[in-house]
This record gives C-alpha cells, sequence and structure tokens, in this order.
C-alpha cells in the first residue's frame, strides 16, 4: 500500500478515520491524500454563484492545520487537495484518479438508526469506489 485517500470535513467521525489512516500509513509507509469537498450550489441563469466565504474559507484552512498536525505528529508524508461539486462523486473520482490503494472514511450515521446506517456520502463511496473502503465509526 502505498497512497491513502482521507475525505475531511472536520467532523469527529472524519477526524477517527484521520487518526485509523495515520495509523495505517505509519505502519506500511504510506501517504496520506488529505481531500475536503466544499459544496457548490448550482449556478443561476446569469452564471453566477457564490465562492467560498471568507469564514468558509479559515475553517477550511483550520481544519487542514490540525489534520497535517496529526499526520506530522505520527511521521506521515502527505498532500493536500480541495475539491468543489458532490462529495460522493468528488471522493470516488479523485480515489481513482491519484491511483489510492484504499479510502478510509469516517462513518457519519445519525438520528436513532445511526448504528444501522451510514451517511449518504459514506455510503455513496462505498458502493461506487472500484478502490477498498475502510468505514470507521
Amino acid at each position: 500500500m502505498s497512497k491513502i485517500l482521507v475525505p475531511i470535513d472536520g467532523s469527529p467521525s472524519s477526524m477517527r478515520g484521520l487518526e485509523a489512516a495515520a495509523g495505517l500509513a505509519s505502519g506500511t509507509g504510506a501517504s496520506v491524500i488529505l481531500l475536503h469537498s466544499v459544496y457548490e450550489p448550482a449556478r443561476n441563469e446569469t452564471g453566477g454563484a457564490p465562492g467560498v466565504s471568507e469564514e468558509d474559507g479559515e475553517r477550511i484552512r483550520a481544519m487542514m492545520s490540525r489534520a497535517e498536525a496529526l499526520l506530522e505528529k505520527a511521521g506521515v508524508q502527505y498532500s493536500k487537495s480541495v475539491i468543489s461539486g458532490s462529495a460522493g462523486h468528488g471522493i470516488v473520482r479523485a480515489a481513482h484518479a491519484k491511483k489510492a490503494d484504499m479510502v478510509v472514511i469516517g462513518s457519519r450515521g445519525r438520528g436513532v438508526m445511526r448504528e444501522v446506517f451510514f451517511g449518504s456520502t459514506t455510503n455513496y463511496v462505498v458502493h461506487a469506489s472500484k478502490v477498498p473502503v475502510l468505514i470507521v465509526k
């Protein structure tokens, strides 16, 4: 294993996924690809759509900094990428394009049935990826 793709959104679930990936990478010598997907609303008829707000940009930078610190502490090499659009589709597309050996993703179950169901992004990645997917609770 040489590349592990880890989608992060700043949630406790995604950070647990990152911690698991750091352990795997540290033990195998693999590098980690940090990936964050920014939701991009549909463009209106004039072609305009709001970009990433300054507040969101700060949040993304802070989240990436926390992730980088965790990987540096574990001695793991990493790269990072921020994409826009559908999170699930972007994760699968990036995993295939970057030739990742594995995707490590946090589960995002909600509500009373959270033990039974995964979040929609995780569910999409599991079913659409040709790359093995490790789900971390």
